[in-house]
């Protein structure tokens, strides 16, 4: 009996002796069903010429293992800002200069507004 092609493969390298041995396993991803286990790691380099249509994923942990690979080398290439950050943070300065509400301008130097008659304050206002 003819076996029919999956359409979609899982392709997985697996440790046979750790550190040792490795091998190859296709998987036939509708069913789950084992294809075939191939010695070594064999389709590492042939496969884009092999299957040039074939669209390449990664499981979800190899996801979160590269995740978390690239995070740690982005943190010790950024130690030093990382560090200025948090020495700014336990030692915060007060803000200089009046505290203002959001969309408020500073008044101009010189000028109280509330001596302002209500035209030579929307004068003010609009310098």
């Amino acid at each position: 009996m003819a076996s029919v092609a999956p359409d979609v493969v899982g392709v997985d390298d697996f440790a046979l002796r750790r550190g040792h041995v490795y091998a190859t396993v296709l998987v036939d991803a509708a069913t789950g069903r084992a294809i075939d286990v191939l010695p070594a790691r064999r389709l590492r380099r042939g496969h884009r010429r092999q299957a040039p249509g074939a669209v390449q994923v990664a499981g979800r942990w190899h996801l979160w293992h590269n995740l978390a690979k690239h995070t740690a080398k982005a943190v010790v290439r950024h130690r030093a800002c990382l560090k200025q950050i948090a020495a700014a943070a336990a030692d915060p300065q007060p803000p200089s200069g009046p505290m203002l509400m959001a969309g408020e301008r500073p008044a101009t130097r010189g000028t109280n507004t509330m001596d302002l008659k209500p035209a030579e304050f929307l004068q003010q206002e609009e310098k």
